[in-house]
């Protein structure tokens, strides 16, 4: 019971079970349509450490997850939890890069490119690397700040459109609009 409610802390499942209809007992639908992508993530990485291997290999494990969410479960699980066993971890950002002790690069299924973070950063490929991630962060940043003002405006359409429906529903519109 322990080490369960351990695992269920480290990878960020505690706050989720509260808000579950069925706590840890809900059945998860056969196609998850009933939690979301973030849920079954940590959901199958709970899985993967609970059963305790020598090697775990994880395919981009925190994709699914927001940003704050992911260096938890990454300071968590796979730099304290799974300490001194063999992590594999496939990744597609350079994130977390300097904490890995060797960096494999590959393109289509061919290694291109392998060794330290520290020889990583004096290639070339690293430099393209950093500018796409720059640049799609740029691009994923202004897609928030589009959607955040749409909302907002939405937000402001429906109040002003809850407004003139209770003064029409009071009978002062139509006082209001001939006072102008």
């Amino acid at each position: 019971p322990e080490r369960y409610k351990e695992i269920l802390d480290i990878c960020q499942l505690t706050p989720d079970l509260e808000i579950l209809p069925g706590g840890e007992f809900t059945e998860v639908s056969s196609n998850g349509t009933n939690i979301s992508g973030g849920q079954k993530a940590r959901i199958s990485l709970a899985r993967a450490i609970y059963k305790e291997a020598d090697i775990y290999l994880f395919d981009d494990p925190m994709s699914s997850v927001d940003s704050i969410i992911s260096m938890e479960i990454f300071n968590k699980v796979l730099l304290k939890y799974l300490k001194g066993k063999t992590r594999i971890l496939i990744r597609h950002d350079i994130q977390n890069l300097h904490l890995m002790d060797k960096i494999i690069y590959m393109d289509k299924g061919r290694v291109i490119w392998s060794g330290t973070y520290e020889e990583f950063t004096k290639n070339d490929l690293y430099k393209d690397l950093v500018a796409q991630t720059k640049k799609r962060t740029s691009l994923e940043e202004e897609e928030k700040m589009k959607k955040r003002k749409m909302t907002i405006e939405a937000i402001t359409r429906k109040k002003s459109t809850t407004n003139i429906q209770e003064k029409i529903a009071k009978g002062k519109l139509i006082k209001d609009e001939e006072m102008k």
